[in-house]
């Protein structure tokens, strides 16, 4: 009840009366329903134990997490009084029913950077029981092919921290591009070799904790083997000390915070996530470098009274890579430091370029050029992507609706790879405009866009011959650019 209390011509003070209701003591927890998973691995997700206030926030976080595992269907929790003496103790009742554990997902797609692919996914989400999961995940294209296992366990030792452990192997070709030499005539030579790319062997051990619906702290310890392959196609000295294996001992932290509203098609809210890496030789590899990596993505919508531009999306991306290497050892003669050592080996560079980054390239070939030399009187010198210590990329979108269905997304992405941090600056970043196409289908968006590279780097062979990237490409793929 409330009462109204005149203070002057045109204002009121309301005066609520507040009576409190009975507080819910948890006194006892009783669980059922589960028919394969042990009851001491559902109650290590109960955010209450007994002498708790219950409220309904504890309530939907035990829900919340539950339903993380992928083990349960459903979850309910209802609360009851008993009999005794104190008229706030409650039998708290958790009623779970189980979901089938075995879990497959799969699906095809589609895009300019890789052509078709495919993915495979096998899940066990209740291994022996324990609401823990296991997955084997198989990904390929024409470009690469993945297979990952992968082992979570969202309650290690009935801590609030989840725990990962994956191991996966990679083969990615996608550098065939960089040994296909331009012709006099138009076209590339033709090239009835293997392609240059790289083989990749990761193990990691990641522990993660959330500490709210939005907000995560992770830690990660990886062991890395690459290794590329066919790299007599390429003969640029850059690549040269990568032509033994690199192994890669590293530890890394990371904090996110995700406030959007959709991870496939977000209208609102913002992604924050940084992370810093150090690789160095005690940690089991044979380089040392510190990398760090920040991610952020902002969505807002505006209200249907705008004029115009009524339930436009704004959209802002922006990414910043920043990498060095220490305690340098020499690969040239008498243990020489060359140039190619004070970089980062060539499969742990920023790249850029493509559909989700830099939409006046073409896939990764933004930032610093190798030049393949002519070798005959046929041929043109051809530029190579080399990838850099650090990167700079921003994307601005107006998504537009034309339909319910269909948007307009006029772009404007600035930004740029450097070989070195100290490389960075203003007159190195490019300027790409664009225009787009978003068509909304049952499986998420998918999209085509333009990109016209303002500014586009110019580059010199030994020969005198200008080279520079074309000034217009087109992407498509499923997904929004970010």
């Amino acid at each position: 009840p409330y009462s109204i209390v005149d203070l002057a011509p045109d204002r009121v003070m309301l005066e609520y009366t507040v009576t409190e209701g009975v507080r819910a003591i948890v006194a006892e927890i009783d669980v059922k329903g589960p028919t394969k998973t042990r009851e001491a691995s559902i109650r290590r997700f109960f955010a209450f134990k007994q002498g708790d206030v219950l409220t309904p926030a504890l309530i939907r976080r035990t829900q919340r997490d539950l339903y993380a595992t992928g083990a349960f269907s459903e979850v309910a929790i209802h609360h009851e009084p008993m009999a005794g003496s104190n008229p706030d103790a409650r039998k708290v009742t958790v009623r779970v029913t189980e979901a089938r554990p075995l879990l497959m997902i799969y699906g095809i797609g589609f895009s300019t950077d890789e052509g078709p692919r495919g993915l495979l996914q096998l899940t066990d989400t209740n291994l022996f029981g324990r609401a823990n999961s296991l997955s084997l995940r198989m990904r390929g294209s024409f470009r690469e092919e993945l297979v990952q296992l992968q082992y979570t366990d969202l309650r290690i030792f009935s801590s609030a921290w989840a725990a990962t452990v994956s191991a996966f192997y990679d083969r990615n070709s996608n550098l065939r591009t960089f040994v296909q030499r331009k012709l006099v005539t138009g076209g590339t030579a033709p090239n009835n070799g293997p392609g240059f790319g790289i083989d990749r062997f990761v193990a990691f051990l990641q522990a993660e904790r959330k500490f709210s619906d939005v907000t995560s702290l992770r830690f990660r310890y990886s062991f890395e083997s690459s290794k590329l392959f066919n790299v007599q196609n390429i003969p640029l000295e850059e690549i040269a000390r990568n032509e033994t294996a690199i192994r890669l001992g590293l530890f890394a932290a990371g904090l996110t915070r995700d406030t959007r509203n959709s991870a496939l098609n977000p209208t609102k809210g913002h992604l924050i996530s940084a992370e810093h890496s150090i690789a160095a030789r005690p940690f089991g590899g044979n380089e040392a470098f510190n990398k760090f990596f920040t991610n952020y993505q902002r969505y807002y919508e505006l209200a249907q009274t705008t004029p115009v531009l009524r339930d436009t999306v704004l959209a802002f991306a922006a990414r910043i890579g920043l990498a060095a290497p220490f305690n340098i050892r020499g690969s040239g003669p008498n243990g020489t430091i060359t140039e190619a050592d004070r970089q980062l080996p060539i499969s742990q560079r920023f790249f850029a370029g493509g559909a989700t980054t830099l939409r006046g390239f073409r896939f990764e070939e933004a930032g610093p050029q190798g030049i393949l030399e002519p070798r005959n009187a046929d041929e043109l010198p051809t530029l190579v992507p080399l990838g850099g210590d650090a990167m700079i990329v921003l994307n601005f979108e107006l998504r537009y609706p034309l339909t319910k269905q269909l948007r307009l997304v006029p772009f404007y992405d600035f930004g740029n790879v450097f070989r070195k941090i100290s490389d960075i600056s203003f007159g190195g970043m490019t300027n790409t405009i664009g225009l787009g196409l978003r068509l909304n289908t049952p499986i998420g968006p998918v999209g085509i866009d333009y990109g016209f590279l303002l500014d586009p780097p110019s580059f010199t062979s030994a020969t005198g011959i200008i080279l520079k990237q074309p000034r217009g490409v087109i992407h498509i793929r499923f997904g929004q650019t970010f």
